[in-house]
Parts: C-alpha cells; structure tokens; sequence
C-alpha cells in the first residue's frame, strides 16, 4: 500500500496502481517518479504531490492513461477525483 499525498488529502495505492501510474508518467513528474519507483523496489514512505505542477501531471497521466485501461481501480479513481475537484 502507498499512501499519495496531496495538500489536505491522502489517497492510497495498491502495489499495481502504484506500479501503473509509474507507466503512466513516463518522463514526466520526475520526483514524484522517483519516489514511486523507491517504493515498488520495497522502500518506503508517502509519495508527495508537493507542486502544482506535480499535480497536473499525476493528473494529465492519469487520465491519458485510463482511457487505455477503460476504467480506473479504487485508488487510482479516488486520486484522478481528489486532483480534479482541486485547485491544483
């Protein structure tokens, strides 16, 4: 289980969701990739959203990505809900 956090909010992951949105991402949001893959390799800790810009691309990745998988799962949901009901 991963914990993401994002101002105010905590939203977690399964070991697969996590491991998908690493996909996901691809270059982009490279701390927040790092943090993922320290994670996946047995570590641990919360994966922090700490800059909007961060936000926008979990988000942007999130939905691009979904539209290959056809739905989301619970954590992944949750997280593409929570980013897009905030300011970002």
């Amino acid at each position: 289980m991963v914990a993401v956090l994002i101002p105010a909010l905590r939203v977690e992951l399964s070991a697969r969701e996590c491991w998908q949105l690493y996909e996901w991402l691809g270059e982009h949001a490279p701390f927040v990739r790092n943090q993922l893959r320290v994670i996946r390799q047995g570590g641990s800790g919360d994966v922090k959203l700490a800059t909007r810009e961060e936000r926008q691309e979990v988000l942007q990745a999130i939905e691009i990505g979904c539209r290959s998988l056809g739905s989301l799962t619970g954590g992944l949901r949750s997280l593409k809900m929570a980013l897009a009901e905030s300011d970002i």
